[in-house]
């Protein structure tokens, strides 16, 4: 290519210039490209290369559809920047349309989590990558994802204050008290959780996931790092857990009360689990921590989702707004599988 960027196959992900790659990148993620290898998905990993460096890169998704030799596929991770991260990207899209060509690929969908803020280092070309997803034959859909990002590289005091009074007060009363915010490795824990999640889910009336999605199917992540499992103990009992995307903007991605907090054998505060794990990402060299989503800037009371909207509200985060999710359909027929789309009640 005219400007020497090339994109190759990562034969193996354990590479270490892949892992290397995932590590420090701020478009990295871990959970959701793992779900879907849970969900029946093939991950592959592609990687640009700049006069042979490894510079970017992404991951495929792909799904056969039964009884064809076509394919769906998507991406959940995209790593652009921050050198020419214009150029870096036309090369990817570049490459993906051979690629496309060559797995019979009808279409592409990308689900990336791209923040649409001018001064988050990493994403300042959100803009310009907007441009180029939509030049290349990429249509906005309908699914924007919004959330707040809280700012953890300061001192405790200072994140403190940034909470609001109910936030505050409910870490500081947790902090007097004997609670234990650890990281743990006891994957036995992973069991725990997804007992605790199908029981808030009864208890919400929500749609169960697979534990492969929840649970044990997360192990390996925990054990490279690529997600962090955290547990708020009060002796020998668990009362909320949390897991944590590390790759990229760190993300707040499940949590759960435990038995005992639910039965009220032991206290809980939400809060301070989240306090903990601001300062675990600035001990980290983050920046930023992603509160994995939300519903607007301001919550509404009556909604209903009121209630961990305005949990999340009471750190005193900044409202992002993200890139929306793109979809790029090939071949004869894209009304085809647009209408397929509309009766399946995907994003349109």
């Amino acid at each position: 290519m005219a400007s020497g960027l090339e994109v190759d196959r990562i034969a193996d992900e354990a590479d270490a210039s892949w892992r290397a790659l995932l590590e420090r990148h701020q478009m990295a993620r871990s959970i959701v490209p793992a779900w879907e290898v849970l969900a029946g998905w093939k991950n592959d990993p592609y990687g640009l290369f700049d006069r042979g460096e490894l510079v970017g890169g992404f991951l495929l998704s792909t799904q056969r559809i039964p009884l064809t030799p076509l394919k769906f596929s998507r991406i959940n991770c995209l790593m652009v920047g921050p050198e020419r991260p214009v150029q870096a990207l036309e090369a990817i899209l570049s490459a993906l349309d051979r690629i496309a060509v060559r797995q019979r690929l009808i279409e592409t969908e990308l689900r990336l989590r791209i923040p649409t803020v001018d001064d988050i280092p990493g994403f300042e070309a959100h803009a310009e990558l907007r441009a180029s997803f939509e030049a290349n034959g990429y249509r906005p859909l309908g699914k924007v994802d919004t959330t707040y990002f809280v700012r953890v590289d300061r001192s405790d005091d200072e994140l403190l204050a940034s909470c609001d009074r109910s936030a505050r007060n409910k870490i500081r009363k947790a902090q007097r008290s004997d609670v234990e915010v650890d990281v743990s490795t006891d994957y036995s824990l992973l069991d725990d959780f997804y007992d605790a999640y199908i029981d808030m889910c009864h208890r919400k009336s929500a749609p169960v996931q697979p534990e492969a999605l929840v649970g044990y199917g997360l192990r390996p992540l925990i054990e490279r790092g690529h997600a962090l499992f955290f547990t708020e103990r009060y002796g020998e009992h668990v009362s909320n857990m949390v897991i944590v995307d590390t790759l990229g903007v760190p993300c707040y991605v499940l949590g759960a009360r435990a038995p005992a907090n639910v039965r009220g054998i032991v206290p809980g505060a939400a809060q301070v689990v989240q306090f903990e794990i601001m300062r675990a990402m600035r001990e980290r060299g983050h920046v930023w921590y992603d509160l994995g989503g939300c519903e607007g800037p301001v919550p509404i009371d009556r909604h209903e989702n009121f209630g961990v909207w305005r949990f999340k509200y009471g750190f005193g985060g900044r409202f992002v707004r993200f890139l929306p999710y793109f979809r790029k359909i090939r071949g004869p027929v894209p009304g085809v599988v647009q209408w397929t789309h509309q009766v399946r009640g995907d994003f349109v």
